[in-house]
């Protein structure tokens, strides 16, 4: 399909234009130092999409598995919590059917195969801990999705309505050590 929004010559160009990045993480290569490496994401992030490009045979289609599995994972667990509540019937099925085939932020990550299901994973699971009061356990989940993207930090003002200062800084601290290390490992 082409439209001006899913131009066919830069589907999955998220992925598989890390391919030589990647084979260069391999060989131990000094990935960043390289001035024909375009790479815009935090360090770690390469190694997210090490994950697919290096252990899957056709990492096109494990990032494209992937992201639909976690998009139906996080579809059924709105579905059973609205199925409790006071919208009833058959308008939340249609609902729920309309906005997972019509998402066009779903739609891009699938066109681009992009990392972004691994943000909302670790996004997620940090939420459901933060709601359950498990706030240091929260913090380092929405640190691990800061790692790979940036916009997830947006969450932490959570933490400050509640004022759990402490872990903020130990989300600060985790986010601080682990992009070291990949910067460190990229060289």
């Amino acid at each position: 399909f082409s439209t001006p929004l899913y131009d066919p010559r830069i589907h999955f160009t998220d992925l598989t234009n890390l391919y030589s990045t990647t084979r260069n993480l391999r060989a131990g290569g000094s990935v960043l130092l390289d001035p024909r490496v375009f790479f815009n994401y935090p360090a770690p992030a390469l190694y997210v999409n090490a994950f697919f490009i290096c252990l899957f045979r056709h990492p096109v289609r494990a990032i494209v598995s992937f992201d639909v599995g976690i998009a139906l994972v996080g579809l059924m667990t709105l579905w059973a919590s609205l199925r409790r509540s006071v919208i009833a019937g058959k308008w939340i099925n249609i609902s729920l059917l309309i906005t997972a085939l019509c998402s066009y932020p779903f739609m891009i990550v699938i066109d681009r195969g992009n990392i972004e299901g691994v943000v909302w994973v670790f996004t997620f699971i940090g939420l459901a801990f933060f709601i359950r009061r498990r706030y240091l356990t929260s913090a380092l989940f929405l640190a691990a999705a800061v790692c790979v993207k940036p916009f997830p930090a947006l969450f932490f003002f959570l933490f400050l309505s509640q004022r759990r200062y402490k872990e903020i800084v130990a989300a600060a601290v985790a986010v601080g050590a682990v992009n070291l290390i990949a910067l460190k490992a990229l060289g």
